[in-house]
């Protein structure tokens, strides 16, 4: 995905967690690269969270996976970590 795309993703992102995560980011992305393949996002909430609720009331994704600490899933054809 080109880096314009990654952007309006980022935002839209960001826009969806606001008002359900108190604490949350997406790590600085290095300033020349052109193409990414996934997005990361941070956070930290209360262990009361349902964390797998909340990214499927969000976002809605067709594949959803638990990893260690964290999940990916997918969303408008990027996967987010």
């Amino acid at each position: 995905h080109g880096r314009d795309e990654y952007f309006q993703l980022k935002e839209r992102i960001l826009n969806k967690l606001r008002g359900h995560i108190d604490k949350f980011d997406i790590p600085k992305e290095f300033p020349y690269k052109e193409s990414f393949s996934d997005l990361d996002v941070l956070i930290v909430c209360p262990s009361s969270t349902n964390i797998l609720n909340l990214i499927k009331g969000l976002f809605n994704p067709e594949a959803l996976y638990h990893n260690g600490g964290g999940y990916s899933f997918d969303f408008e054809l990027f996967q987010i970590d």
